[in-house]
């Protein structure tokens, strides 16, 4: 389930700088799984993007697999998983929304 969505207006560096993880346009979405555990989805928007567009509201069902927002042009998305998850990606590997499985959740 869509446990929370904050969107947090701010500037658009280039989404690679360290600080554009506090001072970029971003939408954070936070997921909750039955077991009550919580995954935290960041969208960050980047120096040609300008624009993230999320499709999910709190209390919505999150789907697994499913896209839930969009960004493009050098924006990124932070993705937080609780401590005792499985990273199965590694730095510079491409990921692609819907497909790439990230992680399994402990």
């Amino acid at each position: 389930m869509i446990e929370d969505v904050q969107y947090q207006p701010g500037l658009f560096m280039v989404a690679s700088k360290p600080e554009a993880t506090l001072r970029n346009e971003q939408n954070a979405v936070m997921i909750k799984t039955h077991d009550g555990i919580k995954v935290l989805c960041v969208q960050v928007a980047g120096l040609i993007a300008r624009r993230i567009v999320s499709w999910v509201s709190p209390r919505d069902q999150a789907i697994r697999g499913e896209r839930f927002g969009l960004i493009r042009f050098g924006s990124r998305m932070d993705t937080f998983l609780p401590i005792g998850s499985k990273v199965r990606v590694a730095i510079g590997d491409r990921v692609k929304g819907g497909e790439t499985i990230v992680g399994e959740l402990p």
